[in-house]
């Protein structure tokens, strides 16, 4: 009887399934969850390594200035009901022209789709998103054309340097991790309302 397998991912959590490959010397299959992860961080390189023009840079700048929202979230693995949840970058953008989000997606690759349906009162909203390494680097190569949101900027690189591949970590890097995503909320909350409260 075929026994069902449990479908792996990446352990750098940019949501990859993790391939079978035949360990060197060894005719036994496995899965190499650290050998993948430094594969994707390969790929991050060469996407950081791409001719982007500055015009494109400062244009996803603007974009992620002031239609975008850069986040730590915290994500569960469906398949394992008692595996703790694991912290993962990602940079969203929600519009109502889907040239935005095409365009966006051409650059630096990522998901788009469908955010919010037509309705009578309200116009279709499109949102592109990418997570992990590559939204890492996308915030390096545009770090320095970002005016409103450096700080949120900085705590999102600050966090990648803390994800080196590895699917386990100790318990302070965790910490770590969800002391920047704490940080990256309060940011959120500041710019929501920048302005001291007046006392009477």
């Amino acid at each position: 009887m075929r026994k069902n397998r449990t479908k792996r991912l990446c352990a750098c959590g940019c949501g990859r399934s993790i391939q079978p490959y035949i360990y060197p010397g060894s005719g036994n299959k496995g899965y190499g969850a650290r050998k993948y992860a430094l594969d994707c961080d390969r790929v991050a390189r060469e996407f950081s390594d791409k001719n982007f023009s500055p015009t494109d840079l400062a244009w996803t700048a603007g974009i992620i200035d002031g239609e975008g929202c850069i986040l730590i979230k915290l994500v569960s693995d469906l398949r394992r009901a008692h595996a703790p949840r694991r912290h993962v970058l990602a940079i969203d953008v929600v519009n109502t022209d889907p040239r935005m989000i095409e365009k966006l997606k051409k650059l630096f690759g990522g998901w788009s789709g469908i955010s919010r349906q037509k309705t009578e009162t309200r116009r279709i909203k499109y949102r592109w998103m990418i997570s992990s390494s590559r939204a890492a680097s996308v915030l390096r190569l545009v770090s320095p054309y970002i005016v409103t949101k450096p700080e949120e900027v900085q705590v999102a690189i600050d966090y990648a340097a803390t994800v080196r591949g590895d699917k386990l970590v100790g318990a302070d890097v965790l910490v770590l991790r969800e002391k920047y995503r704490q940080l990256l909320m309060n940011l959120h909350h500041w710019r929501a309302d920048p302005s001291p409260k007046e006392t009477s």
